[in-house]
């Protein structure tokens, strides 16, 4: 079963920021939405495997939403 994730108020600030920025520089609401569809999904599977994606030299895991 996926745990469930919390984002934190920075996070989600963070999210509202580039949605708007990607709406903005693309004149297309329905990019942002579409990012956030992506985004959303991938915070599923991140949940679901929580040791997914590459171990950066720092220690940190990381995983990408269109290659970005």
């Amino acid at each position: 079963m996926a745990k469930k994730i919390e984002l934190s108020p920075e996070a989600l600030n963070n999210i509202s920021e580039i949605l708007q920025n990607v709406s903005e520089y693309t004149g297309s609401i329905s990019s942002a939405t579409k990012l956030f569809g992506e985004l959303s999904e991938k915070f599923e599977y991140i949940g679901f495997l929580p040791k997914s994606g590459k171990i950066r030299a720092d220690g940190i895991r990381e995983t990408f939403c269109r290659g970005y």
